[in-house]
């Protein structure tokens, strides 16, 4: 799951944990000054024996959240299905609780059967209709200055029908009738026309968008399955991990982020349990060496000089779905440990911390300040009024000038990398087992093995 407001690099992440090495060693943090006498080490080492994974799935979200990942010269980007789906033999599951975006999700397969993989499609995840997209644009122009800042995919409008139990679902697209009596059902379409042209937009006639869902349907149909039950046969039946993919970061969750600045669907590991019946036994926290934000909302370590231009530009931070820049910012943990508390973390993979190679210092924040002086007290919630009154608190660090990107163990690093890892670890409780050092899938470096 990501730990910040998305764009963490969780594509490359998950990527890189299917072909994890046979023993990794996912280790414990103690809580030093309670249980760890002086010398001896902060981590109990819990290592389990993995093997690759051949199955994976992508439990909550839309078109909204997209995943770059690089293999060799080839960038693929992914909006709907598992960041899996480029690898040969790979099963990739979209559960119930994904909304679908039919043209993409044809394309997308497409990819996955020139790669090798297989996909397999919950017939009850919602379809993102034309007239979804409509709604989502009209609301944000209406509001002007004051949009929240959506991709504009209409995920918003899916999920509100979800909710209200009307939603037209893939296994709704086996024929135009049966399509037809979902729209049409308790004057369904007409209500959500009503609405578009409310908002100034000239949505498709009933008809149209019969034959836009069952056209497209075509290529998706023969993929249904249930996938649910798919998890408990091959879970009962093997010893073989199974990968579970989030979308966008738990800063934005709908039940813990700071609303209006936030997605539509769960975020966090528990998003997980509400799809399957099952809590994942690690839940890695993909987290970046800084932080970014997308659209409008608060976001207290972001900065508006030349830094955040340079870490911008050196990131290549640009929207993976709708291209535009991120804003830029310092790491903050007071977010991090909100997000993995709140979602569930047990684990971190730590992203591009190569980009912040050869600054003059780094900084971290590590607390809140309030208006009233007060320091922000431990496992607050963290509102919207927080986030848009706090003031960082820092600490600063020794940057290094050396290029870590051709770094394939923790030994390879600088020493000023390993106060960084530490201090960073020691912070949140939980331990770092992956670092990413550049953008290739074979930039990483797994902690402990």
């Amino acid at each position: 799951m990501g730990g910040q407001w998305g764009d963490e690099g969780k594509g490359k992440i998950v990527d890189k944990y299917v072909e994890m090495p046979n023993r990794v060693q996912m280790k414990t943090l103690i809580r030093s000054v309670l249980y760890h006498a002086p010398g001896t080490s902060r981590f109990v080492d819990t290592s389990k024996n993995f093997t690759q994974v051949e199955m994976m799935y992508r439990h909550h979200g839309g078109d909204n959240a997209g995943h770059t990942v690089q293999v060799e010269k080839n960038t693929y980007k992914l909006h709907c299905l598992p960041s899996g789906i480029v690898r040969r033999g790979m099963k990739c599951c979209v559960g119930p609780y994904v909304v679908c975006n039919l043209e993409l999700m044809g394309e997308e397969l497409a990819l996955a059967d020139s790669c090798g993989s297989e996909v397999f499609l919950d017939p009850r995840a919602p379809v993102i209709l034309p007239i979804h997209r409509l709604i989502d644009r009209g609301r944000e122009q209406a509001k002007g200055k004051d949009a929240i800042g959506t991709t504009q995919r209409g995920i918003g409008p899916a999920y509100e029908d979800l909710i209200s139990r009307r939603s037209l679902t893939l296994g709704d697209l086996v024929s135009p009738d049966r399509i037809r009596t979902c729209l049409l059902n308790g004057h369904y379409y007409e209500e959500r026309a009503v609405i578009a042209r409310f908002l100034d937009q000239n949505p498709p006639s009933v008809d149209d968008t019969v034959d836009y869902c069952f056209t497209r349907g075509k290529l998706l149909v023969p993929h249904l399955a249930d996938t649910r039950r798919m998890l408990y046969t091959y879970a009962s039946h093997s010893n073989i991990p199974v990968l579970f993919e989030g979308a966008h970061g738990v800063m934005l969750d709908l039940l813990h982020g700071a609303p209006p600045y936030i997605t539509s669907s769960l975020c966090s590991a528990g998003s997980v349990a509400t799809s399957y019946g099952v809590m994942p036994q690690h839940v890695v926290t993909v987290v970046k060496a800084y932080t970014t934000r997308v659209g409008a909302g608060p976001f207290p370590t972001e900065l508006t000089d030349a830094l955040g231009d340079h870490l911008r530009e050196k990131g290549h931070e640009f929207g993976t779905t709708t291209g535009r820049p991120r804003r830029c910012g310092w790491l903050d943990l007071v977010a991090v440990a909100y997000a993995m508390r709140m979602g569930g973390g047990t684990h971190i993979a730590l992203t591009k911390l190569d980009v912040l190679t050869g600054l003059d210092e780094i900084k971290i924040c590590t607390g809140y300040r309030m208006p009233s002086g007060e320091i922000l007290p431990p496992f607050a919630t963290l509102t919207r009024e927080i986030l848009e009154t706090a003031t960082p608190i820092y600490k600063s660090f020794r940057s290094w000038h050396r290029d870590i990107s051709n770094c394939h163990s923790l030994n390879e690093l600088p020493r000023t990398v390993w106060t960084l890892l530490d201090f960073i670890q020691e912070h949140l409780l939980h331990p770092i087992t992956l670092i990413g050092v550049g953008p290739e899938r074979n930039q990483v470096i797994w902690v402990g093995h």
